[in-house]
């Protein structure tokens, strides 16, 4: 076993994290390491992206000596009028992938990054990608990694009572491996507590 023949190595996905090691690392050299990754689906003009924007903002005044790493998972789509924040190193994943932009390659891909770079915080806004490797493999990367995420609002369907969106897709099995739960909306971090009946202990991990 082993070389290019070892069925259980992915060849194409480990050139993709090389080339993003080897980004991140010309980056941390001006802008020193990215103890902070922050994860969107896309980068549009939305308020879930001026609030990953601000985040930038807020963590490089808090620490001038560590960057920000801003990964764009589900889509390549990026609008060039968003200014990224000097310090703040954006990782579009189709850029680094061949031809598969499947969500699982890039879930995998993700997961990856997170093992070999070992960020201090990994903050999720959004991103299925992301959401569907907390789910899936939560328990294993909060080991190394303390994962937040923000989700804004319950959503619901046209006939006013089904809960659809990132809350009810998501958040239920994704909160046992979160380290914090962060919100705009008081309102939501109430009612989530209620609807998922979380432990009063962790009720300080809502924010």
């Amino acid at each position: 076993i082993g070389g290019n023949n070892n069925p259980l190595r992915d060849n194409s996905r480990e050139q993709s994290l090389s080339k993003i090691i080897n980004d991140i690392s010309l980056h941390s050299l001006e802008f020193g390491p990215p103890n902070n990754w922050l994860s969107l689906p896309f980068l549009s003009t939305g308020g879930a992206e001026m609030v990953a924007i601000n985040f930038c903002k807020a963590i490089r005044e808090i620490s001038p000596n560590s960057s920000v790493l801003l990964i764009i998972t589900d889509r390549s789509a990026v609008n060039e009028k968003i200014e990224i924040p000097t310090g703040t190193k954006l990782i579009v994943l189709n850029d680094y992938l061949d031809k598969d932009f499947s969500y699982p390659k890039k879930q995998a891909l993700l997961r990856d990054m997170l093992t070999a770079l070992r960020p201090k915080c990994f903050h999720n806004i959004n991103s299925e990608v992301a959401w569907n490797l907390i789910i899936s493999e939560g328990e294993k990367l909060k080991k190394i990694v303390k994962i937040y995420s923000s989700i804004f609002a319950f959503q619901f369907s046209s006939d006013g009572h089904t809960k659809i969106g990132y809350a009810a897709y998501f958040l239920e099995k994704g909160l046992p491996h979160l380290s914090g739960l962060i919100s705009d909306n008081k309102r939501f971090i109430d009612d989530a507590i209620q609807e998922y009946s979380v432990d009063r202990s962790r009720h300080s991990d809502f924010w």
